[in-house]
């Protein structure tokens, strides 16, 4: 999968991109890379955009590593709105799945259908579609 990843301090959010096909632990790698940024602060809200996904495939495993990675790093996450953007239904389940795995985490997920509903929802400007990074 590969991914581009951006942190904005002056709104407080950090975006990742996924393209291609993407897997929980995929995600894992993603979520790390993202927290372990040097412009990264706990507290910012995050924007997961999978819609140039061509297919996301999460086992209950890999949910299971994605919801313990999140309990692993909560300190270095913080309270924070998750939004991913997606037009796969079966999503919202996965993020519902998510939230239930990871109860003492105050986060806040929400499915958004296009950038545009996901910022509207954060209330931030989001970066433009682009198209994936070179392989």
């Amino acid at each position: 999968m590969p991914y581009e990843i951006q942190v904005d301090p002056e709104f407080r959010i950090g975006f990742i991109a996924a393209f291609d096909y993407v897997t929980g632990q995929d995600l894992v790698l993603a979520c790390k890379s993202l927290i372990e940024d040097a412009s990264w602060e706990a507290g910012f809200d995050e924007v997961w955009d999978l819609s140039a996904a061509t297919a996301v495939d999460i086992s209950p495993d890999e949910l299971e590593r994605l919801a313990a990675s999140a309990r692993e790093h909560a300190d270095r996450i913080g309270e924070n709105r998750v939004a991913c953007v997606t037009t796969r239904d079966s999503m919202a389940a996965i993020l519902r799945l998510l939230e239930r795995l990871t109860p003492g985490l105050r986060r806040t997920y929400r499915v958004a259908r296009t950038r545009q509903e996901a910022a509207d929802w954060l209330g931030v400007p989001l970066p433009p579609a682009g198209a994936p990074p070179p392989s």
